[in-house]
């Protein structure tokens, strides 16, 4: 039987399993599990699921979700969003604003 809370959040978000060359802007929600070969970032009331790879920069701003279970290729940077690592950073995790939780599965390379 399907569960009613992951059909709900499933039609809340759109999807990307393709490569994405260049930049990504994200305002809406988004599951992301194929590779953004430039940064991402997350606006205000964006929402961002990462199963996939971003090839630079992961930036959050204001207002903006992420949960990150794939790999962030250079730096996360948060700037008043909410950002749950549980994958993979091969950089580092800048916290300038906002809500950071680290779990203890993820690995990030430079600290944060």
């Amino acid at each position: 039987m399907d569960d009613p809370e992951s059909s709900k959040q499933n039609s809340l978000f759109g999807y990307e399993t393709g490569t994405v060359v260049g930049d990504l802007l994200i305002e809406t929600g988004m599951i992301l599990t194929g590779i953004v070969l430039g940064s991402v970032t997350v606006a205000n009331e964006g929402d961002l699921v990462l199963r996939g790879t971003i090839g630079k920069d992961l930036i959050v701003l204001e207002g903006g979700r992420a949960k990150i279970t794939g790999v962030v290729g250079r730096d996360i940077i948060n700037q008043g969003g909410f950002i749950l690592v549980d994958g993979l950073v091969l950089g580092r995790v800048h916290r300038r604003s906002g809500k950071l939780i680290v779990t203890e599965r993820a690995k990030i390379v430079y600290g944060v």
